[in-house]
């Protein structure tokens, strides 16, 4: 018992506890009277708002320690257990209550940031909105208010609000409102005075507005009503009446917009701010509530323990999204009496992020750091906000740093990610879907997400303002690939100002270079269709004449093969099949012995077919098929030497004979199945190169030629000599145009091809019909050929026969043949595995190497370079250095080279110091000026020191990064890096040519691709990436062989000096006596040469000063 409680010892009603200064709800709020009715309970007395728990201490909340009953059996009101501080006494338990019928089906809200295109990147289109075709509700987020008129404004930049207004299928409302509107101070009193002074004109106006657009409702976000702690200059805008007037607002507008149109309000999920909503009543006047179960923990919270459970610091690390307590805030509004089908329950498209205040730190009682107002952890290159990044600025950083531990936290039922001291709570769409089920289950009315731009990079990111460099002359004039994806990408196009950060690292900027000629009509894309900047750079690149198709895959032109496709929508792309058409390209071959390579080439794309063809004893057809649109010769190249060949496609398996006909036409191969184009293409190949382009037996024909060679026999068996068969040949041709033909080709064509071998067609003699029963004049062969036959039917009477004659041909949505593995990009890290499922849908399967771990144990695999003359300064500068210290003749890869990243070189942290010191003695200024150079037409911008041993080849235990910045004492040989100042070309060009991707790609290739598949599923910390019809799994693996560098053949004219005096970087002119600037002061050249820095280049170049210092 407390001193100075009172207790009853006798019959009567326990009195009543002395009042505690500060409590919010039972006996111990000050001022309380004793109820006169015995009947009522002391710990019912002053209830919490929203009928949340009340612990006993006097504290309202909906966290365990207000909500979970820790009284001993029969004890009295406010006794608890010892081993507990606290117990519920009133309104206690977090249990979701069920107040309403479920909802006549489960429906989803989506917010699209009208703003979106405000951002640098990370745009969508509200005509693409629906992201995923399951949205039943979309919200523009956010409309303005004038506050002369009192009427909704919709500022559209962007000009995206008509086709937003267009949305097929779903309600389309307007949002008013948000955080910022509803907060700052130059629009924070337009919403209040709107909402409380000017309710009645405000609601007309926004009914007239829903009218006049078009649209489906109105949602009202006002952030918060009745809020203490929200301030303006320092003090406080809410008013302890705003939920009671924000009520009467929203009774008005309903009865202003009526029955067909909704009334909405976002409502948040912490009590600290519902209790001031009457969120019952509100519930009971509108139609639906937007409940905001994200954001639960944020930077905001800094300092304050009221917005946790059991923090006392009021800075825990805590996910935005945790199921606990978005279940804790799903009872409180249902125990606060709002029916389950008017909720709506949120789900974010974003993450927060907090910074770590101890690395490594990341459970419910570990610290963040930063300020209320000040997050220190990383923003998103798009968002551009500390703390938030979107749900692609996530995956993007999952699929593209390095370091990244990504998890899911069964605890809070969030996805975590660590990096670089940072963790991020989010959702992934499993964690969502798995959300949505618990909550149909429970009758509420769906889901809402902030916000569906958030979710993804789509095709939107490609307008004409994303494809320009920097306006104004100056920009980035020199950069370097971050990653071996982009290739040499970044390099090339950051040297004309195009350089975007998530991939490339600007090294210098300048006066930008005039752009080379634009060419048109180029459409690529990515091989790595997720990475939007990686199109970007392609885009950008190919436009201006490089275009490495190892990376960017140019979009092939569909051909028009007489085949009706259904399904297909008009101006879409698929990626995946454009990439794998792209690798199903093979070479035609004029002469005919060389066609093994290219039936070779299409062999392993059609690998799937001709098995299948194979179980079911047919004979099958594959080859190349050539694209010569709207020429009538065939464009023939030929390289010095090489055979004469000519671009082509690889088909597979492209049609089936109908062996069941019971009439000629019938019994015709129907060339809907394969296409005009196709036989055509076919036939003109034979008429170029003769009877060779038939393979001999055995050997699979294409299926233009299968096809066209099939018809020639049927017609052949079927129409003895007398009969006319060139002629029923030509009427099955006509569709084509092949009447056009003169009857000589006919002729040759039917010649050729009616004396193919036996079974090397898929020719086969027609069950129902007999040899030589043909009749000139019949369906087959009629008398009258002016007027070519239909292409839909081999039958003049449109029967529909076992051809399907008159039918539409059957969808065809795979736009290739069979299962297809590939190995892709430039590092080939990617292995893609492509399915056309039982619905023809594409179903794609990746699995990609960034990092890789070398086996204690592995296999030294030696790889020799050349040094190539293009590069003759570094050439000289590695041939110096490794005479000087011949251990570094060979170098094996370290660990942390085995990636297919690179760090940043500007800001790089923990790298050997050489590099630093040779600027460090070469600091003066003037020195290094253009003017000075010996090359005085460079056009490039300031030369670099480069060093050898490279920081790509060693780590911190190899000797030349130990004594990297330190001079050898006498006698003793030199161990530390060497440094020679140098042209960006031979710099970057050489580390281009000679190591770059050495310690990553060589050692993949390997592998073979079971291997590789093999290693990525078994990889631990696997990050898996699902989304509609595609798997991409990701993971860092073990390899058997461990890469070693050497340079086996230096192709530079050796000169003086190791080429010292020829050193375009050397500022001759300033220094002409001293070619040993390139070189660090103690260099083993001025050593040997008895010779040290004739100036100082420390300070300034000064030929005039006193004492001089320069020539």
């Amino acid at each position: 018992m407390l001193i100075g409680y009172n207790m009853c010892v006798s019959d009567g009603t326990p009195p009543l506890p002395p009042p505690q200064q500060g409590a919010e709800c039972g006996p111990l709020v000050p001022g309380t009277k004793k109820p006169t009715d015995k009947s009522v309970s002391l710990a019912s007395l002053n209830p919490c708002p929203l009928k949340a728990c009340c612990s006993n201490w006097g504290f309202c909340g909906v966290f365990p320690a207000h909500c979970d009953v820790h009284a001993p059996e029969g004890g009295g009101p406010g006794t608890k257990l010892k081993d507990f501080q606290n117990t519920c006494v009133a309104n206690c338990g977090n249990d979701i209550k069920q107040n309403s019928d479920p909802p006549a089906k489960f429906q989803r809200i989506g917010y699209y940031e009208s703003y979106n295109f405000g951002r640098e990147c990370l745009h969508l289109k509200a005509k693409n909105a629906n992201t995923d075709g399951s949205y039943t509700h979309m919200h523009w987020a956010f409309g303005d208010i004038d506050p002369n008129t009192w009427k909704p404004v919709i500022n559209d930049s962007a000009k995206q609000w008509e086709d937003f207004k267009k949305l097929p299928n779903m309600k389309r409302i307007l949002s008013l409102g948000g955080w910022a509107y509803s907060t700052e101070p130059a629009t924070y009193n337009i919403i209040r005075q709107a909402i409380i002074d000017n309710r009645d004109a405000f609601a007309a106006n926004l009914a007239e507005f829903v009218q006049d657009e078009g649209i489906d409702g109105i949602d009202i976000d006002w952030e918060y009503p009745g809020a203490p702690d929200i301030t303006v200059d320092g003090q406080p805008i809410g008013k302890t009446t705003d939920g009671l007037n924000y009520l009467k607002f929203l009774i008005v507008l309903k009865k202003a917009l009526g029955k067909d149109k909704s009334v909405s309000i976002a409502a948040p999920a912490s009590y600290w701010y519902l209790k001031a909503f009457p969120i019952d009543r509100i519930a009971a006047s509108i139609d639906y509530i937007v409940y905001m179960t994200y954001d639960l923990h944020g930077q905001w919270d800094y300092g304050n323990p009221n917005a946790y459970d059991m923090c006392p610091s009021g800075k825990c690390i805590r996910s935005h999204v945790n199921l606990t307590e978005t279940m804790n805030s799903l009872a409180m509004i249902t125990k606060a009496g709002v029916a389950n089908n008017k909720i709506f329950v949120g789900e974010a498209s974003y993450g927060r992020s907090f910074h770590m205040a101890k690395d490594g730190c990341w459970g419910p009682t570990c610290d963040f750091t930063g300020t209320r107002t000040q997050s220190d952890a990383a923003p998103g290159r798009c968002t551009k906000t500390g703390g938030y990044l979107a749900y692609a600025e996530i995956g993007e950083l999952l699929m593209n740093a390095q370091g990244v531990r990504m998890f899911y936290d069964q605890k809070s039922n969030s996805d975590i990610v660590i990096y670089n001291g940072d963790y991020i709570s989010y959702m992934t769409e499993e964690t969502k879907n798995t959300r949505r089920v618990e909550w149909a289950k429970r009758n509420f009315a769906g889901s809402i997400d902030w916000a569906v731009d958030l979710q993804g990079f789509t095709n939107d990111e490609y307008d004409e303002a994303s494809l320009e460099r920097p306006k104004g002359d100056v920009g980035c004039v020199w950069g370097d690939d971050l990653s071996l994806d982009s290739g040499s990408l970044c390099a090339f196009s950051c040297m004309y100002g195009f350089c975007p950060e998530s991939l490339c690292e600007c090294i210098s900027e300048g006066v930008m270079k005039t752009l080379p000629p634009k060419q048109t009509g180029i459409d690529v894309t990515a091989y790595d269709e997720s990475n939007v900047d990686l199109t970007r750079l392609c885009k950008w690149a190919c436009q201006y004449g490089y275009c490495p198709d190892d990376i960017c895959i140019k979009t092939i032109q569909e051909i028009d093969d007489g085949i009706v496709e259904v399904g297909d929508e008009e101006g879409m792309m698929n990626r995946t099949e454009t990439v794998l058409q792209n690798q199903a390209r093979c070479m035609i071959y004029k002469d005919g012995s060389n066609q093994k390579h290219e039936l070779e080439a299409c062999k392993k794309v059609c690998k799937d077919k001709i098995d299948a063809a194979q179980e079911e004893g047919r004979t099958t057809n594959y080859g190349c098929m050539g694209f010569w649109p709207g020429q009538k010769t065939i464009p023939w190249y030929q390289a010095p030497g090489g055979p004469a060949m000519t671009p082509g496609r690889c088909l597979c398996d492209n049609w089936v004979l109908n062996e069941l006909a019971d009439t000629v036409l019938e019994a015709l191969p129907m060339i809907a199945q394969v296409g005009c184009y196709i036989i055509m293409n076919s036939i003109k190949l034979l008429l170029d190169i003769g009877a060779q382009f038939i393979p001999g037996v055995g050997k699979a024909l294409d299926a233009g030629l299968d096809m066209a060679t099939t018809a020639a026999q049927m017609a052949a068996y079927l129409y003895p000599e007398e009969e006319d068969p060139e002629g029923a040949f030509s009427w099955w041709l006509s569709p084509c145009g092949g009447t056009d033909l003169v009857s000589e080709d006919i002729k040759k064509v039917f010649g050729i091809l009616s004396q193919v071998a036996d079974g090397l067609s898929s020719f086969a003699a027609p069950k129902n019909l007999k040899k030589g029963s043909g009749k000139k004049g019949d369906d087959g062969n009629p008398n009258d050929q002016s007027t070519p036959r239909s292409l839909n039917t081999n039958n003049n009477n449109n029967n529909n026969n076992n051809n399907g004659g008159g039918s539409k041909p059957n969808s065809r949505k795979c736009k290739f043949q069979g299962t297809q593995t590939r190995r892709l990009g430039q590092a080939i890290n990617t292995m893609r595995l492509i399915n056309c499922n039982k619905k023809e849908e594409t179903e794609t399967v990746e699995y990609i190497v960034k990092t890789m771990v070398y086996d204690a144990q592995a296999k030294g695999l030696l790889l020799r370079r050349e040094c190539k003359a293009d590069y003759p300064q570094a050439c000289h500068h590695y041939s110096a250095a490794i005479r000087e210290n011949p251990s570094w003749e060979t170098l094996t890869c370290p660990p942390a080279a085995a990636t297919a990243a690179r760090p940043r070189k500007i800001g790089r942290k923990n790298s050997p110091q050489a590099t630093k010191a040779w600027y460090d003695e070469h600091k003066g200024a003037e020195w290094k000026d253009k003017s000075g150079l010996k090359y005085q037409n460079w056009k490039g911008d300031s030369c670099q020191a480069d060093e050898f041993p490279p920081f790509y080849l060693i780590d911190n235990t190899h000797p030349s990064w130990i004594y990297a910045d330190k001079a050898p004492a006498a006698g003793q040989p030199y161990l530390g890096q060497l440094i020679r100042y140098m042209t960006p070309q031979n710099n970057g060009g050489a580390a281009q040519n000679l190591w770059r991707g050495l310690c990553f790609t060589p050692a993949l290739k390997e592998l073979s691709d079971t291997e590789f598949i093999d290693k990525v599923k078994a990889a631990p910390n696997k990050r898996i990436k699902k989304s509609n019809l595609a798997v991409t799994t990701q993971a860092s693996i073990t390899v058997p062989y461990r890469p070693e560098f050497t340079i086996d053949t230096w192709s530079h004219t050796p000169l003086k000096d190791d080429g010292l005096w020829e050193n375009d970087c050397w500022p001759e002119s300033k220094t002409p006596q001293d070619p040993g600037f390139a070189l660090l002061s103690y260099d083993p050249w001025y050593t040997k040469n008895n010779r040290k820095p004739l100036w100082d280049y420390t300070k300034k170049y000064d030929p005039k000063g006193n004492p001089p210092n320069g020539d």
